[in-house]
């Protein structure tokens, strides 16, 4: 969640019910930061003025282990987004190594919203949107497809190209 938008949304009076509505949150999750924005003792002000990292160490439960837990996984970043250039990588896979490597570490949401959010990425969306026939969007993903030889028994890489046809426009244009 987004410490900075709930002291906004307080600072401007909204009851914890209303911001958890606005943020689409539970209602005692607000509560629980609320406590803790008074067991803090700053203003609305003061917690604005924070960086973001301290504002976020002292909304963490556990802020030192949590620290070390964030090192741990922001230490392998790099790592992560060279093993993701490998074909058939996954990020739900490259987890999976992680919490071998660190069973107290992140669960799945957290280790994505994590390594997302260093990355740089936003939420995508897949959608292109054209004209029918106008562009050819081509994706390549995956290993290569591969056939056999009957003859020689060698394995053949193959590139494979899947269309789809709106038939009924293709009537049309006949």
């Amino acid at each position: 969640m987004e410490l900075r938008t709930l002291i906004t949304l307080k600072r401007k009076g909204l009851s914890n019910r209303k911001a958890a509505a606005l943020l689409n949150i539970n209602r005692k999750t607000v509560d629980g930061y609320v406590s803790r924005f008074r067991e803090l003792g700053l203003s609305w002000d003061e917690l604005m003025e924070l960086e973001e990292p301290d504002l976020r160490d002292l909304f963490t439960e556990e802020g030192q282990t949590e620290k070390e837990r964030y090192e741990a996984l922001s230490g392998e970043f790099s790592t992560i987004e060279a093993k993701m250039t490998t074909p058939g990588a996954t990020l739900q896979q490259l987890w999976r190594e992680y919490l071998q490597r660190h069973p107290d570490g992140y669960r799945y949401t957290q280790f994505t919203w994590h390594y997302r959010r260093w990355k740089g990425l936003g939420a995508h969306s897949g959608k292109l949107t054209h004209r029918a026939g106008e562009k050819l969007f081509v994706d390549f993903c995956g290993k290569k497809l591969y056939y056999t030889d009957r003859e020689t028994g060698e394995q053949v890489g193959a590139e494979v190209c899947l269309c789809h046809h709106n038939y009924r426009d293709l009537a049309n244009q006949l």
